[in-house]
């Protein structure tokens, strides 16, 4: 049953990286362009040389990627918790 229960969690997660990608990146390209920095630690820091935009768009993928594994584990915790 804890495996249903797995397979429940990931698909939620999927749902809410298909239903949070265009609101967060908008198309496919401006989301690979987030990786297309020259060096993730110096764009997370002006300072150093990167950009402001750059440090923001790895932010947004971060961001989106917790949403997702938020939702994964809440709704295998919840059904868990529900049904365990």
């Amino acid at each position: 049953m804890n495996l249903l229960f797995v397979i429940v969690g990931i698909f939620a997660g999927l749902a809410v990286a298909g239903v949070m990608f265009k609101p967060f990146f908008g198309d496919f390209e401006r989301f690979m362009d987030s990786f297309k920095t020259d060096d993730s630690v110096r764009g997370l820091n002006p300072e150093m040389g990167g950009r402001f935009e750059d440090g923001v768009a790895i932010f947004k993928v971060l961001v989106w990627l917790a949403l997702v594994a938020g939702a994964a584990v809440g709704v295998w915790y919840g059904l868990t918790r529900l049904f365990g």
